[in-house]
């Protein structure tokens, strides 16, 4: 499914500067990961619950990585109260299918929010089916446990 086009950030959006994010690996499923934002400022703030990222080879050229939204909600914001998080569950294939050798390992994921990209390393191999674009699956932004990103769950 498509994401969701945003018209405009809503007033008290997160900013790059307000926020911490970490990839957080989860246990029992391959390339299956858990992308953490909290809210490292002194004001509530409202992110989208798709972010999208964007993927930077080591050569800062971007990466091409299609995006499926299962279960997406119509367009929709979170407020994250100070420290708080949220978290939204990314997958992909990282098995070389097929032996097509159509994969990619993007050093670098980016959001981009009000006041600039938020980037985080990412160094995780995604592939693809020859001749077909990597796909990676992400889930709306849902709470986080109290206890903050650097905790694993």
């Amino acid at each position: 499914m498509a994401r969701p086009v945003l018209a405009a950030w809503p007033d008290g959006a997160c900013t790059a500067h307000q926020l911490e994010a970490q990839f957080v690996d989860r246990q029992g499923g391959p390339a299956e990961v858990l992308l953490v934002l909290r809210n490292l400022g002194a004001q509530a703030c409202q992110m989208n619950v798709l972010p999208p990222l964007t993927f930077y080879g080591g050569d800062g050229e971007q990466r091409l990585v299609g995006a499926q939204y299962p279960d997406h909600p119509s367009v929709a914001w979170v407020t994250l109260a100070p420290g708080e998080a949220v978290a939204a569950p990314l997958a992909w294939e990282e098995r070389d299918i097929e032996h097509a050798h159509n994969c990619i390992t993007p050093l670098m994921a980016a959001l981009n929010l009000p006041g600039g990209a938020l980037r985080l390393l990412f160094g995780r191999q995604m592939c693809a089916t020859g001749g077909s674009l990597v796909e990676l699956t992400q889930w709306p932004l849902t709470s986080w446990p109290a206890q903050g990103v650097s905790e694993t769950p």
